[in-house]
């Protein structure tokens, strides 16, 4: 049990260094990489994913599987870490 403790505390840390810097770039000029359809793609959303996987590969060994920059790499038995940026639909 100790040891999911301590993978629930990186995860944590992770989401939590990606919320600061998405609040602490609030209102700033979005640039768009992608808008095909109703996929779009922002610098913001890649700069904030890069954040959490540099935060989660330098306390773990695991994989990782972001939304936006795909596997970073791939074991045998994948156990790993998921990243999706989600954004609340707003009407």
């Amino acid at each position: 049990m100790l040891e999911l403790d301590a993978w629930l505390e990186i995860a944590k840390s992770a989401a939590l260094k990606g919320g600061k810097y998405l609040l602490e770039n609030q209102g700033q000029e979005l640039k768009i990489l992608l808008n095909e359809g109703r996929d779009i793609k922002l610098q913001l959303d890649t700069d904030t994913e890069k954040l959490i996987k540099d935060s989660l590969g330098s306390q773990s060994e695991f994989s990782i599987l972001g939304e936006k920059q795909g596997l970073v790499m791939i074991w045998a038995n994948f156990i790993g870490w998921l990243i999706l940026l989600m954004v609340p639909q707003i009407s």
